[in-house]
């Protein structure tokens, strides 16, 4: 089993961009995430479930949107959290 927690939209380089839009940071963060099961043996199709925390509810459609694109039809248990 591979856990991951904590991802934030960080550069390879550690630099985070806090300018950025939300559909970009959002869309690193789970691209990090990806990357971390993948150099840890698993792929996304391995993953059961996510929780995502957003700050705005207005972005949660863009997560959505943002989720599906990089999840494709697969797509595990998910849990998105306003944090506002």
């Amino acid at each position: 089993m591979i856990f991951v927690s904590g991802k934030l939209p960080h550069h390879a380089d550690g630099t985070v961009d806090p300018d950025a839009n939300f559909e970009i940071q959002a869309g690193r963060a789970l691209r990090n995430v990806l990357a971390i099961i993948g150099a840890a043996g698993g792929g996304s199709d391995t993953v059961v479930r996510m929780v995502a925390y957003i700050a705005e509810l207005e972005d949660w459609s863009a997560f959505d949107r943002l989720y599906a694109e990089l999840r494709g039809a697969l797509r595990p248990a998910r849990v998105v959290v306003p944090v506002a």
